[in-house]
């Protein structure tokens, strides 16, 4: 007994020491997502923050046309 039991050879043949398996959480890094699914859904969503904010300014546009319109009714009444 001459060797100790970490490195005996019937242990290594046995398969202990060597990785079967699960692996174990931390080992391997998260998947990445496809790179092609990535800028399909970038461009969706980069149309939709385009249409939002064309709507926006489109709303501001109108209120703001409103205001000057009541603005005007309003002096013109007073003179």
């Amino acid at each position: 007994m001459s060797q100790s039991s970490s490195t005996s050879g019937d242990m290594v043949a046995a398969g202990i020491g060597l990785k079967r398996g699960p692996p174990s959480p931390g080992e391997h890094s998260a998947k990445q997502p496809r790179t092609a699914n990535k800028s399909a859904e970038q461009k969706e969503l980069n149309d939709l923050l385009g249409w939002l904010e064309q709507t926006v300014m489109q709303e501001k546009g109108k209120k703001l046309g409103v205001l000057i319109s009541e603005k005007n009714d309003g002096q013109t009444l007073e003179t």
